[in-house]
């Protein structure tokens, strides 16, 4: 996915952090399930679970001290993707 920032790759789902150029697939979820977005708000980092352009998932933290958010899509890939945003979220330190 050339112009997100990537964090780390798994086997084949990698963790993005939001932007603009991936936040309207995290919209379309929030909407879909009455969740609030914190896009954007000092204090507030997300991340994104990819696989070929798909969101498996996302974790919102604040202040990297809780997690306010946390989705995967159901189904078979939902332990990786719990597994890769748990990952990527401590290693941006929580």
């Amino acid at each position: 996915m050339d112009g997100h920032a990537i964090l780390f790759l798994g086997e084949r789902m990698e963790i993005q952090l939001l932007s603009k150029k991936n936040e309207e697939h995290v919209r379309k979820i929030l909407k879909q399930y009455d969740m609030v977005n914190h896009f954007y708000i000092p204090g507030y980092v997300m991340l994104l679970c990819f696989e070929d352009n798909q969101l498996y998932g996302f974790i919102e933290l604040y202040q990297l001290e809780t997690i306010t958010a946390l989705y995967s899509l159901p189904g078979e890939k939902q332990d990786e993707t719990f597994a890769l945003l748990i990952e990527g979220a401590s290693r941006i330190g929580f």
